[in-house]
């Protein structure tokens, strides 16, 4: 699967954070600060699941039905909520 440039740049994103939190741990850091950090990253993941996911099924419409589907954000955002 070829994935969008912004997906690329998620997924790099959450490695920088998830590199973060273990040098965070290596330095003892506090527990709230860790949690902090650990639901930043689980919000970063889920945000790119769903763009990958809507990627994929918008991807999947066009092909089968040869037409460009565009500017369905909102109607998306309307059946798949964060």
């Amino acid at each position: 699967m070829k994935c969008s440039p912004q997906i690329i740049n998620r997924i790099k994103r959450v490695n920088g954070q998830i590199s973060g939190i273990l040098k965070m741990i290596e330095q003892e850091r506090g527990c709230k600060d860790l949690i902090t950090q650990l639901k930043a990253a689980k919000n970063s993941l889920k945000k790119t699941i769903r763009l990958l996911a809507e990627t994929n099924l918008l991807d999947s419409i066009e092909e089968k039905h040869n037409l460009e589907l565009i500017n369905l954000e909102k109607q998306i955002d309307l059946i798949v909520r964060n």
